[in-house]
Formats: C-alpha cells, structure tokens, sequence
C-alpha cells in the first residue's frame, strides 16, 4: 500500500504542476525528495490546496476510506507533512492506518 500511495501523491503532483498556469522552475524528476509546499516548494498556496483536493479525491477512489489531509497539525510550520514527497507520503500513511485501525 505504501508504494502505491506513493506512486498516487507522485501523478497527482505531477498534474497539480501541469495545472500551473505561470511559467514556474519545474522538477526534473519527482522523487521522495521533490519539495512540495514551503519555501523551496514548487507548489503556491492555491496550488496546494487544489493538489491536496485532487489527492484527497484520489485517495478515496483508491483505497475506499477518506482522509483529511489539511488540519492543524499538517499546517504547522515545524511538522509539516508539505515539505516533500516522502514527509506527505508518511503523514497520509499515518492517515490511511489510523483509519483502518478505528474500523
């Protein structure tokens, strides 16, 4: 479950980055380490909100279960999930288990 999760956060990014309207620096490759929100971040506040909305949406389809991913503590500046792939993709595993640990 966790590559695929990873493999879904990658393609949804990757589209969130399409979407871009302006002229931005784009990442050659997306890997683990690919910044995703923050300073180094490819993606502004706008264009994480509609990648997040995507995620959420895909996630659902996916893997049947729904998940919040924008809350208090995935906003804070000292444990953000947004700083790359890999710290998103361990949150929303988080996520994804705690849900299935609650059914």
């Amino acid at each position: 479950m966790e590559e695929k999760l990873k493999k879904i956060i990658r393609e949804t990014f990757q589209k969130a980055l399409d979407s871009i309207e302006v002229e931005i620096d784009r990442p050659e490759k997306i890997d683990g380490n690919t910044p995703v929100y923050g300073s180094n971040g490819y993606l502004d506040s706008l264009s994480l909100i509609n990648f997040v909305m995507a995620l959420e949406k895909r996630i659902r389809d996916e893997f049947k279960t729904s998940v919040t991913i924008v809350n208090e503590t995935a906003m804070s500046n000292t444990n953000s999930p947004f700083r790359n792939i890999d710290t998103l993709s361990n949150y929303i595993y988080s996520l994804l288990k705690e849900n299935a640990d609650e059914r």
